[in-house]
Formats: structure tokens, C-alpha cells, sequence
């Protein structure tokens, strides 16, 4: 089973998100995009895991508590970079505490032989591109106007992941307040 672990977005700023790929379909050709439909922020991608790892996980991620934040949501960026972009990602910030909880589920899960060798960058993903996008259409996408949204971060869920012909589906599996 594919497991992550994320904040998951309130259902209000989904929508904003969802209006904001519908103007891109608008304003670059659709067909060079595979949007997202699951809005969360990962802080943990744990890959494919055994079925019976799933509990000692929800018991790793149940042992420590943390503080409630506010987040907001940002700018347009771009993975790898803006010459050869693979992902369409809108930032969040402040990075400190998202920070801070990345590194408490990291060390959690250590004694499970999680290891991430990725730096953690805080962001939600609006599309992945099939197709190189030229300059004009990067200078587009960076222009587009992101809705303004904070919300208050007070829980992360473990995510189950299967991949399907249209894309990941994914379940809560557990929340952890």
C-alpha cells in the first residue's frame, strides 16, 4: 500500500484551487497537464509499505502532539525549475512550523526506517506537465493571480495511495490531531 502523511485543505480553499486550474485550462493548451484533484500539503511520502506496517505507523505518528499554526498559501512555483518544469505547485508559508512538524513525523518514523533525503519545500501541487512548456507559457502561468487563503493547521492525516489510469486515489486512514 502507498502511504503519506499531510494536511489536508479545507473544502473552501479546494475550491479556489479548482478555479484557479480551470483559468490555466484557459490560458495554456490543457492537453500539456494532468491536474491534481487531491489538495493537501505532504510531509511524509512513505512509499509503497506493507499492509501490517500500517498500525505500527498510526502508533509512530500517534506519540507526540503538536501546537496548532496558521499557514497561507502563496505564490505559483515550479519543479525542477523554470526552464524544465515537470510540476505546477502553489507555496506555503511560513516553511518554520511546517518545518518543525516535517521533522517530528521524520524522527517518529525513524525507528520504522523512514528516511527522507529530500529538503523539505511546503507546497501543494495544481498540475503536472506532460509536455515542455515554452518560455511565453511559464511567463503565463507565473502572472496567474493565486486566491489569498490562510487557514489554521490542526491536524495531519495518514493518506493511503492507489494508482489508477485517471490518477491517485486517495483514503484517510488515520487523523492525528
Amino acid at each position: 500500500m502507498r502511504l503519506f502523511v499531510a494536511i489536508e485543505l479545507p473544502t473552501v480553499y479546494k475550491a479556489k484551487l479548482k478555479q484557479l486550474q480551470n483559468k490555466l485550462r484557459t490560458v495554456v493548451d490543457p492537453s500539456f497537464f494532468s491536474f491534481s484533484d487531491s489538495f493537501h500539503l505532504t510531509l511524509a511520502f512513505l512509499g509503497e509499505q506493507p499492509a501490517e506496517k500500517v498500525e505500527q505507523i498510526k502508533e509512530a505518528l500517534g506519540q507526540f502532539l503538536f501546537s496548532s499554526f496558521d499557514v497561507t498559501l502563496t505564490d505559483v512555483g515550479f519543479f525542477p525549475s523554470e526552464e524544465f518544469v515537470k510540476v505546477i505547485w502553489i507555496g506555503v508559508k511560513p516553511k518554520e512550523p511546517l518545518g518543525v512538524l516535517e521533522e517530528q513525523i521524520r524522527t517518529a518514523l525513524e525507528p520504522l526506517e523512514y528516511k527522507s533525503d529530500k529538503e523539505f519545500h511546503p507546497h501543494i501541487t495544481l498540475a503536472r506537465v506532460k509536455s515542455k512548456l515554452d518560455k511565453s507559457a511559464v511567463k503565463i502561468i507565473q502572472e496567474l493571480e493565486m486566491p489569498k487563503c490562510s487557514f489554521e493547521v490542526t491536524n495531519f492525516y495518514l493518506f493511503g495511495s492507489e494508482l489508477t489510469p485517471n490518477g491517485a486515489i486517495h483514503k484517510k486512514l488515520a487523523s492525528f490531531p
